[in-house]
């Protein structure tokens, strides 16, 4: 049957029948030799697509984005049987430790493959019946069972897309009524439940049991099908019915606008080795005048949802409608989007951090912004605001403290009405942001700084453009604003607070210290080889190697890592492997300096990193290499197993491996490894400019601070932690900028009268001089232009009371009208020397304050 209309269901449907079989089960075969050994093939589930076909490749990872959907449903009826399981043979294979080779004998391995995939897709509809059974309870429709143990469960992926509908606001076609504008909702429950669609329905005919636009699955179906990886996708909501535990055994993948329940008294359960939480890209028209149906019923807010797992990524945009929201992670949590909590929010990691080059939020108290009388009511329809009353977002750590990530540049917003930070919050050379009323806990951790991070950042190849996966790197000023390519500012890098309060905790560290290493390297053709071995294998270099094979995947490890970026973050556009998540190898004893024991994956320019390896995979085989060999190139071959991280997966085939040592890798391929800082500054001294911000330079503690009326005097800042500002050698040292929205902002001393009265803030002296910051602005915000500071006043008045005293080599104080020192203030340098831009140099005057009065007290020239 075919549509007249693709917008307006009408029965159209991909149909599996009561009797059909779709069979992509994994086979073993199983023969004797002429010893009477035992030997065959045992091959993984193979792949089913349902209502969509995929693009790429899926030997990458799978991802429903890939998958397309039509304009139909998909129906499975009872009885139907879609299997793409694994299998499990016993083969007679010789021993590893070369006795074979002596003695002829062989030992049985017992092989276990894994479950493949099975993915449904639509527009309009999922309904997947189950077989009843004459004893009762079901025989599942849909099953991707692992073949035995160490071997994996296969995929489930269930999407409920949305289309894009033509759609003009002044003059909406016919086909672009309320039901048009239906969002996509895929509920899950614990159960299992018919459809109820009439057991004689034939292909075509429309039921009224068909809900459009609506999905139902069971955790029951997913448990009976044995899925280690499932994949959720309900474009505008993922709708929880009641009480609902769902565990699988390697990813929960959730791409969904919401999180919905059915009853506002529900309690949510959901784990996995690892958790992606995915949602909405665009809001609800595009450019191009289209709509993207959005409109979904009124759900009860309430209950809770707890997520539970090995490491959490969130990307694009998610709202959780729960009052209370439960995430926790063992390992990292990584931020690339956007999540909000209605109510209160708990996240526990090892560490929290922005992905590299991302703007992204954390925040409790989400809303929806509703779209003013008389405008276009789709345009903020996926917009989130921040921090409604009452809300609190709880960070915890899980003890240790661990290694900073491989991320740079990140921007990480965490906003709520209080926020209590307990945990590790890292931005390396990044920013966070805190909105609300801030409270950082003993043992927590806020840190921007890169110090011991060692990490691959761009490259140039000719010493004049610098750059990052084929894009120009950001860049930030000295006095620490982000620059993007065209210039503007985008970003601040460092810690900031913005709220009616601050209170650090004795035990509390707020890093902004310089350290680390950003590494460049960009791939140079010509004497030092053809082609880039980091790209590809090395059979295809010239000359080519005979152990290796061309089509093999070349990665690195770097001993101690145990989570992979998510980019390359190279020289160029990134065109080698991306390791799929957790992916893991474990290598014997044998190769120099390189212990026996179990490594993550990494993108391939790591291996140029101190103590890296290139490590090149080639094929699989039930018989390993006895030993460790090597080439006489430097180059070692020898057999590992690839596992996942976090589960007990681990593949029953030896997978053939070459391994390098990163020293080695330059006698293969021509590397310019400049890196970024020397980059900058020999940029800054060509052309005779300020340099750029560099991993040495210590960064900047901006609290913008506003009291509300009757506050207690100096209730805004409250500091018995520690804040590092320390830089590292050749960088410059930190600042901290103490600004208010107040039309006042005063700066007391002992025994002051002040009051917090509705226009002005008060912030002791001693709690600013408790940073012990080189370089103070107090209501003034630096920028650097074209090697011109400038400094914007905030607060209309600024006022040094009486017997209030600062301390630092550099002191700026800013106001929009007046400043105001009253008998007794103390603005002092002496004894402090000068670590960090001298401000007097790069054009700082009376002059460079926008708009308003200055004073500038400096140990600078």
């Amino acid at each position: 049957m075919s549509k007249t209309n693709p917008f307006v269901p009408d029965g159209l449907s991909v149909w599996i029948g009561s009797n059909a079989v779709l069979d992509a089960a994994g086979y073993s075969y199983t023969a004797l030799d002429t010893n009477g050994d035992r030997y065959g093939v045992a091959a993984d589930g193979g792949n089913i697509f349902i209502g969509g076909t995929y693009s790429g490749s899926l030997s990458s990872g799978f991802s429903a984005d890939n998958v397309s959907s039509q304009a139909a449903l998909v129906v499975v009826r009872p009885g139907a049987r879609i299997d793409a399981s694994g299998t499990s043979a016993t083969f007679d294979v010789a021993r590893t430790d070369g006795a074979s080779l002596l003695t002829d004998t062989r030992t049985p391995l017992k092989v276990a493959t894994n479950g493949g995939l099975i993915s449904l897709s639509s527009y309009y509809g999922i309904i997947v019946d189950d077989a009843p059974l004459p004893g009762g309870g079901t025989a599942p429709a849909l099953r991707a069972a692992a073949g035995g143990a160490g071997a994996s469960g296969g995929t489930l992926s269930v999407k409920l897309d949305t289309p894009q509908v033509p759609f003009s606001v002044q003059d909406p076609p016919p086909t672009t009524g309320t039901l048009m504008n239906a969002g996509r909702l895929l509920t899950i429950t614990q159960d299992y439940s018919a459809s109820g669609l009439a057991s004689n329905l034939k292909p075509g005919v429309v039921d009224s049991a068909m809900s459009y636009f609506r999905s139902r699955f069971s955790v029951s179906q997913i448990q009976k099908g044995q899925f280690d990886t499932v994949a959720l996708w309900g474009y505008d909501g993922l709708v929880f019915d009641r009480n609902v535990s769902l565990s699988v055994g390697r990813s929960l993948l959730i791409k969904a606008d919401s999180l919905y329940n059915t009853s506002a008294n529900s309690t949510v359960s959901l784990s996995a080795p690892y958790v992606r939480l995915d949602g909405r890209t665009q809001v609800g028209v595009l450019d191009s005048g289209k709509l993207i149906p959005f409109d979904t019923p009124t759900l009860p807010t309430g209950g809770s949802i707890t997520i539970s797992a090995g490491l959490v990524d969130f990307y694009n945009q998610v709202w959780s409608d729960y009052a209370s929201t439960n995430i926790a992670s063992t390992g990292d949590m990584r931020v690339y989007g956007y999540f909000g909590a209605y109510g209160n929010l708990d996240l526990t990691a090892a560490q929290i951090y922005p992905g590299t080059s991302t703007e992204t939020i954390i925040g409790a108290g989400a809303r929806r912004n509703v779209p003013p009388t008389g405008t276009n009511p789709f345009l903020l329809n996926a917009v989130l605001s921040y921090g409604a009353a009452g809300s609190v977002l709880t960070i915890h750590g899980t003890g240790a403290t661990p290694a900073v990530p491989y991320s740079l540049f990140g921007y990480l917003q965490l906003q709520a009405e209080t926020i209590k930070q307990g945990g590790i919050v890292r931005a390396p050379m990044g920013g966070i942001a805190m909105t609300g009323a801030v409270e950082l806990l003993p043992s927590s951790v806020t840190s921007v700084s890169t110090r011991d991070l060692v990490m691959q950042y761009g490259g140039t190849t000719d010493g004049v453009t610098y750059q990052v996966d084929g894009h120009d790197p950001y860049l930030e000023t000295a006095t620490s604003a982000y620059f993007a390519s065209g210039g503007n500012i985008s970003l601040t890098l460092g810690v900031s607070v913005t709220g009616p309060s601050i209170v650090a905790r004795a035990g509390s560290l707020v890093d902004l210290s310089g350290g680390g290493t950003l590494t460049g390297a960009a791939f140079i053709s010509g004497r030092g080889g053809s082609v880039d071995t980091l790209l590809t294998a090395l059979a295809n270099a010239n000359p080519g190697y005979k152990y290796s094979s061309s089509g093999n995947k070349v990665y690195a490890i770097v001993p101690g890592a145990s989570v992979a970026p998510s980019t390359a973050n190279a020289a160029s556009t990134w065109t080698g492997a991306l390791p799929t998540i957790g992916q893991q190898i474990t290598i014997p004893a044998g190769v120099p300096g390189l212990p026996a024991g179990t490594y993550t994956l990494m993108p391939a320019n790591y291996a140029l990193l101190p103590g890296a390896y290139r490590v090149e995979l080639g094929s699989r085989s039930l018989e390993g290499l006895p030993t460790v060999s090597a080439t006489g190139s430097g180059n070692y071959v020898l057999s590992g197993y690839q596992g996942v991280a976090n589960t007990s997966i681990v593949d029953s085939y030896a997978t053939k491996l070459i391994i390098t040592p990163g020293t080695t890798v330059r006698n293969f391929s021509q590397y310019n490894e400049t890196g970024y800082a020397s980059f900058l500054i020999a940029s800054a001294n060509q052309f005779g400019t300020q340099r750029n911000a560099i991993e040495s330079d210590a960064k900047v503690l901006t609290l913008n601070l506003t009291s509300p009326n009757g506050a207690p005097t100096n209730s805004a800042l409250s500091v018995s932690g520690d804040v590092d500002f320390t830089p590292a050698q050749g960088g410059y040292s930190g600042s901290v900028v103490v600004r208010s929205t107040s039309a006042g902002l005063v700066i007391t001393g002992p025994n002051s009268t002040q009051l917090n009265d509705g226009t002005q803030t008060t912030i002791s002296a001693a709690a600013i001089n408790s940073f012990d910051a080189p370089n103070i602005f107090i209501n003034a915000i630096p920028r650097l232009w074209s090697d011109q500071v400038t400094l914007t006043p905030t607060s209309t008045t600024a006022l040094i009371d009486k017997g209030a005293a600062l301390y630092g080599e550099q002191i700026f104080i800013g106001a929009a009208d007046k400043i105001t020192l009253a008998e007794g203030a103390v603005i002092s340098t002496l004894g402090r020397g000068l670590t960090g831009i001298n401000y007097a140099q790069a054009g700082l005057g009376v002059s460079s304050f926008i708009g308003g009065a200055g004073l500038y007290v400096s140990n600078g020239d």
